[in-house]
């Protein structure tokens, strides 16, 4: 069976774009992950919990979808909650997420190849730090270890936003806050050396000693007795000699002289703030929602919870199976199927719930004034009802058949009958990053009919 991931820990670039990897911060001991772990693994644990399904063109649920269960055994080590939370923070963290399909060929599993179709699926397999390459508009994915090269007919690329300069990098909020996530770390490391120097303000002791020696024995002596907590030496030491000529001493031996403003007295919950802020703000999760309770009482949490699910889990969710769905049917022709998921948004609000009653009222009346012989017209118009409460129609031939279509669902060929790519691209002429992709021109006939589309 496939294994959870192929060719891990080395360096990735996307057809000839600088590295797109969304931890490129180094400072100190810290990494942006750190910072935004509670907003992430908070969208992911909602995420885990959404459990997607198969419709097909009509709505109708479907069983015994056999790519569906691979969703669900995507491979040996990964259990269904263990696939979709990879598939959550790999898209949040990362541009784009790359996954390998397999299938079975003769009865036994292949990593990618020619002939996958909807019915003889394996699994799917992360492609971490894998290396990109265009070549005459064709994308090749090889392994970090240069060991195992994929086309774009054996990996989907799953991704959560749109980077407006480059509509095929990808985009997650970790690009976004990353600047600000950095910060945080700078916080953190700030306030670590604060009480690992026992609190001590930093500043410098100047010494007044006849000789170098004298001198670095009353360092040594101070230095016995200012340690901080983590033994670190935390003031600066300066050595003012004894004038020689008159080989008088200086009043006081020794001087304390702080510097401007003492870490005692730096105040950093403005910054703190204004940090989280901008990280909630970033990936849509309330600090209520966090475990930062910030003395909200039950209705204000519940509303925290329904914007929650409402705003960004749901957004997201859509965004992740929708490209999951339309990746499938691009490299098997077409699934037959759309996967879909149903979320139920918390707390229902008091006027949403005052709406429903009114409908319900108003449609009470309309069905036992119809009983009595009243045309739909007279009855909306007497009670000054909705027009819209006119459209109620009876059908005799109606057979439960639900007229409408999903979109997303493929029946055959549809993804491969529209254009190859999305986005067509030329080089600058000053390009000269260093990739393997070759830069290739639009043809002449093809700018043409592209300046009629604009023209028309």
């Amino acid at each position: 069976e496939p294994t959870n991931v192929m060719a891990q820990k080395s360096y990735q670039y996307h057809g000839g774009i600088p590295f797109h990897g969304s931890l490129t911060y180094d400072f100190a001991k810290g990494i942006a992950y750190d910072n935004i772990y509670p907003s992430v693994s908070k969208i992911a644990n909602e995420f885990v919990k959404i459990r997607p399904y198969a419709i097909d063109a009509n709505g109708k649920p479907l069983e015994k979808v056999p790519l569906l269960d691979k969703i669900y055994h995507p491979n040996q080590q990964m259990s269904s909650t263990d696939f979709r939370e990879a598939l959550a923070i790999g898209t949040l963290t990362h541009r784009k997420v790359y996954l390998l399909v397999w299938h079975y060929e003769s009865g036994e599993l292949v990593a990618g190849g020619d002939g996958i179709t909807p019915d003889n699926v394996g699994g799917f397999t992360f492609l971490e730090g894998c290396q990109i390459r265009a070549v005459d508009g064709h994308k090749f994915y090889k392994t970090a270890d240069l060991k195992h090269e994929f086309n774009e007919h054996d990996v989907i690329e799953l991704y959560a936003g749109i980077d407006p300069n480059d509509l095929d990098a990808g985009y997650s909020p970790t690009q976004a806050v990353q600047k600000w996530a950095n910060i945080d770390d700078f916080i953190a490391n700030y306030e670590a050396g604060h009480f690992e120097n026992g609190a001590i303000p930093s500043g410098e002791f100047i010494i007044t000693a006849p000789t170098q020696e004298a001198f670095n024995d009353i360092v040594d002596s101070m230095q016995k007795k200012f340690r901080g907590s983590g033994n670190n030496n935390n003031v600066a030491y300066i050595h003012r000699p004894i004038a020689s000529d008159t080989g008088q001493v200086a009043p006081a031996q020794i001087e304390w002289i702080p510097f401007a403003q003492a870490n005692k007295d730096m105040s950093l919950d403005t910054i703190f703030k204004q940090v989280n802020d901008k990280i909630d703000s970033t990936f849509g999760v309330p600090a209520s929602v966090r475990g930062v309770n910030e003395n909200k009482g039950y209705a204000s949490v519940r509303i925290d919870q329904q914007v929650f699910i409402e705003y960004t889990v749901k957004p997201f969710a859509t965004k992740i199976w929708t490209r999951f769905t339309h990746e499938m049917n691009r490299i098997t022709g077409g699934l037959g199927f759309a996967i879909t998921f149903d979320l139920d948004v918390p707390n229902v609000a008091e006027e949403e719930k005052i709406e429903a009653e009114t409908k319900k009222v108003e449609a009470d009346i309309i069905s036992q004034m119809l009983d009595r012989g009243y045309s739909l017209d007279s009855i909306c118009d007497a009670f000054e009802f909705s027009n819209a409460r006119k459209l109620f129609e009876k059908g005799a031939d109606d057979d439960g058949e639900i007229v409408n279509d999903k979109p997303d669902v493929d029946e055959g060929g549809e993804v491969e009958e529209t254009p190859e790519f999305a986005v067509m691209k030329s080089a600058p002429t000053h390009c000269s990053h260093h990739h393997d992709e070759i830069h290739k021109e639009a043809d002449q006939k093809t700018l043409k009919a592209l300046r009629q589309l604009l023209t028309n």
